[in-house]
């Protein structure tokens, strides 16, 4: 049996047109055309991928806020519509040097010369506000540098990382299937390597051209934050290819050896050497709010916050990172839900539409703001976040809230809302990928206030039920993060206007609803 949604008002449904002989097809909705120019116009090339501290990230921030102006919605920012960010810029210099010197490994006595990589054989950095340094140590192999206590894996054993560069293939085992996306990234690698001791991380590839998304890497990065008065990261990276990469392995094959049974890390021969230099930038971007006042003065203080982030990875030399299932969709969804509202009339309680910026540098915007709120931020009751669109694949028969689950009354309300418009209630579908912290509801989650990653789920309307996970595992391998995470992934608009809906609807009831208690968010042991 096919659920559907409660929708808005029959004015803003469409109609079925009959005539002698039949019916004709449905005129198209305009929710869907409203929808679709939005991302288009976000995802288009002008924009540049939409970096911040850039005239394309600019340019986005400005439209949305035209949008939500145009929509008559109340400014809610410091600056109108707009709350600065301060932000840092870092790039690697030109400068920056590599070098393998042999001896003092396993065979001290070889007779290899040193080796300096060439400028194309190499990407380095050091995601911390640091101008300069040099950074040297003894080398070894830790397979493919991957740490999974849910898959029961540990590529670094026993290995004993102090003073030493953790060296590690690219990517993941071929056919691996027990390992999330999350487990292989880079950052994970890192993270694990530093934890073990490890003065930084090489990562070694086999590829004759940088492929996506390291085109990125010689591009200005913005300096990450992941958690309060934390800036930056706790070790340099080296990714490398070319003739270096056979000197370091000693003769033997990385890739056969990483995957033989019974695999062990190991000492390299020689010492790494990394001379850094980075370029500083300081700079603003801006948050993005507005605000539809609520309707009863005993509950009109409080609000409903929505949010996606508008950002996205900017371009390289070769590709622009267009973003359109990460971000632009939930971006052009908001902008609708919010016009929408404006159109409907308040709720009792306030609405407050949020558009943060530098999520993909690790929350910054939204972590910003609950520093810095433009209301007050026990003011604020739920925070329904949108972040990923599995819409664009079409109508979706249920639901996912990660994260819900660390406010038990905040989780109650949403299941109530949800089911209330005929959609099943699911698990998160990839407990594994870390998306509990991964997006701006986390920053909410930091501050105690309830808050949840909301998505469609990966139950289609007319597809086989193992169809979604596919088409979500397919995106996440192959598109996320990608230049090709472009107009091309959209199957269609259908979905995305039956989110706009639900969306709202959802907020509805949250604000219209009896409110949640405060101090309800425990984070504790949460996935």
């Amino acid at each position: 049996m096919r659920r559907s949604l409660v929708l808005l008002p029959l004015a803003l449904q469409p109609a079925l047109v009959s005539c002698a002989g039949g019916s004709a097809s449905p005129p198209p909705d305009a929710l869907e055309i409203r929808i679709a120019s939005h991302v288009r116009e976000l995802a288009d090339d002008r924009y540049a991928g939409r970096a911040p501290g850039t005239r394309g990230g600019e340019a986005a921030a400005e439209y949305v806020e035209a949008r939500l102006r145009e929509a008559g919605l109340e400014p809610a920012g410091t600056e109108g519509f707009r709350q600065p960010v301060p932000l840092r810029g870092i790039r690697t210099s030109r400068r920056t040097a590599l070098t393998w010197h042999p001896g003092d490994g396993p065979d001290p006595t070889a007779s290899v010369a040193a080796v300096r990589a060439g400028s194309d054989d190499f990407l380095a950095g050091w995601n911390a506000p640091v101008e300069s340094a040099a950074v040297e140590g003894g080398l070894v192999f830790v397979g493919y540098g991957i740490s999974s206590s849910a898959a029961g894996w540990d590529d670094f054993g026993q290995a004993d990382l102090r003073g030493r560069w953790a060296v590690a293939l690219e990517g993941e085992p071929p056919g691996e299937t027990r390992l999330s996306h999350a487990a292989a990234q880079p950052v994970s690698k890192l993270y694990a390597a530093a934890r073990r001791g490890a003065v930084g991380l090489v990562l070694l590839s086999h590829v004759t051209e940088w492929p996506e998304p390291h085109d990125l890497a010689r591009e200005e990065r913005i300096l990450p934050g992941w958690g309060r008065g934390q800036r930056g990261q706790p070790a340099p990276w080296v990714a490398l290819k070319g003739p270096l990469v056979a000197a370091m392995s000693g003769g033997i094959n990385p890739w056969e050896e990483a995957v033989r049974p019974g695999f062990a890390a190991r000492p390299l021969p020689g010492r790494l050497a990394l001379e850094l230099r980075q370029d500083l930038r300081r700079f603003r971007s801006s948050n993005v709010l507005a605000r539809l006042p609520g309707a009863d003065p005993a509950v009109a203080p409080e609000h409903v916050c929505l949010s996606a982030h508008w950002d996205g990875l900017g371009r390289s030399d070769r590709a622009v990172y267009s973003g359109v299932i990460d971000n632009a969709m939930s971006v052009g969804e908001l902008i609708e839900v919010a016009a929408l509202a404006r159109l409907q009339g308040p709720s009792r309680r306030s609405l407050l539409f949020f558009f943060p910026t530098a999520e993909e540098a690790g929350l910054m915007g939204s972590e910003y703001f609950v520093e810095h709120p433009t209301v007050p931020l026990d003011s604020i009751v739920a925070c329904l976040n949108k972040d990923g669109s599995p819409e664009a694949w079409g109508r979706s028969l249920d639901v996912v809230a990660v994260a819900a689950s660390a406010a038990a009354p905040f989780e109650e309300a949403l299941r109530g809302a949800v089911e209330a418009q005929g959609l099943e209630w699911s698990p998160n579908p990839f407990p594994s990928e870390g998306f509990f912290f991964r997006s701006d509801h986390y920053s909410f989650l930091r501050a105690g206030v309830p808050g949840t990653l909301l998505f469609p789920g990966l139950a289609f309307e007319e597809r086989e039920p193992a169809w979604g996970v596919e088409q979500a595992a397919l995106y996440l391998k192959e598109h996320y993060h990608r230049s090709t995470d472009d107009l091309s992934r959209v199957l269609g608009w259908e979905g995305a206007a039956q989110y706009v809906r639900f969306w709202l609807e959802t907020a509805r009831a949250l604000a219209d609803g009896p409110g949640l208690p405060p101090g309800s968010v425990d984070l504790a042991g949460r996935k």
